[in-house]
């Protein structure tokens, strides 16, 4: 057993051959425990906004999300989320709002994606959660994680069962991924005509690369 938190966190630290985490992950297998505290340092990693450690991040969860017990239910919505309808507390009363009391049009946000693991206020969100925030402003590590998310549903059927039955995000989806085809095209657009405008190319060459990438699993 690790014997402290910040010695947890250092051994999850990809970095070199990574087999420290990898021994880490591997622990986890049938230990609940152990399985909350690497969740909570996954979820973190996912949430850094540098490309090369949220790629080595997404690497760790798949062998953490892979992992065959009988927690694996529990590793998939402690770091991806479990779908919450929003809500909003009514100006001046004591009651809330829920799901269409606060929707105006069909596109407004309907589903967030919560996790139970982190307690209090938090800065760092489930995947499902992150996507949505960082699918505009930063593009590329969405690319990126979308890839991630898509590989896992090609190859586990019950984080496949697990996504294809969440809740969209908002009511003009059928589920969670049904905004995934038209992101992929409308970021391809975009892309492609930076390309075209010989614009910081580099930039755009990475970002098409990633994107031809997370296409190839939708």
């Amino acid at each position: 057993m690790v014997a402290s938190k910040e010695m947890l966190g250092k051994m999850m630290e990809p970095t070199g051959s990574g087999s420290s985490s990898k021994e880490v992950i591997n622990m986890c297998l049938n230990n609940l425990t152990m399985s909350k505290k690497v969740a909570k340092l996954l979820i973190k990693g996912i949430n850094q906004y540098t490309a090369e450690k949220v790629t080595k991040y997404l690497k760790l969860l798949k062998k953490f999300l892979r992992l065959d017990d009988e927690f694996k239910l529990a590793r998939i919505e402690w770091t991806f989320g479990v779908p919450q309808l929003n809500h909003k507390k009514q100006f001046r009363l004591n009651n809330y709002q829920y799901g269409l009391e606060l929707v105006d049009k069909i596109n407004d946000d309907a589903y967030t994606y919560e996790t139970s693991i982190l307690k209090g206020s938090t800065s760092e969100d489930a995947l499902l959660t992150q996507l949505l925030k960082i699918r505009r402003q930063h593009e590329q590590l969405c690319l990126i994680a979308m890839k991630c998310l898509l590989k896992l549903c090609v190859t586990d059927p019950v984080i496949c069962r697990y996504v294809y039955n969440c809740a969209p995000p908002t009511y003009s989806y059928v589920n969670y991924t049904g905004w995934f085809r038209s992101y992929f095209t409308t970021v391809r657009a975009e892309t492609e005509k930076g390309l075209q405008g010989n614009y910081q190319s580099s930039y755009y060459e990475n970002k098409l690369a990633s994107l031809v990438e997370a296409e190839d699993y939708l």
